[in-house]
């Protein structure tokens, strides 16, 4: 009986354990995909003001 217990204890935690470096390693993708989706969007703003000062130059020239 004692032999069981141990070996289920063992189990759990080797599962635990398994589960908390699933954890991790989602967490450090995630990071990822916040640091990528915030370059994109920093890109997205870069280019959009070009697009309005360039936008605002040829109204200039126009006028």
């Amino acid at each position: 009986m004692r032999e069981s217990r141990e070996t289920q204890l063992r189990a759990f935690y080797s599962t635990t354990e398994e589960i908390s470096l699933l954890f991790v390693k989602q967490q450090e993708q995630l990071k990822v995909m916040q640091r990528n989706n915030l370059l994109r969007t920093l890109e997205w703003t870069l280019i959009s003001r070009f697009h309005v000062a360039l936008l605002l130059t040829i109204l200039l020239m126009q006028s």
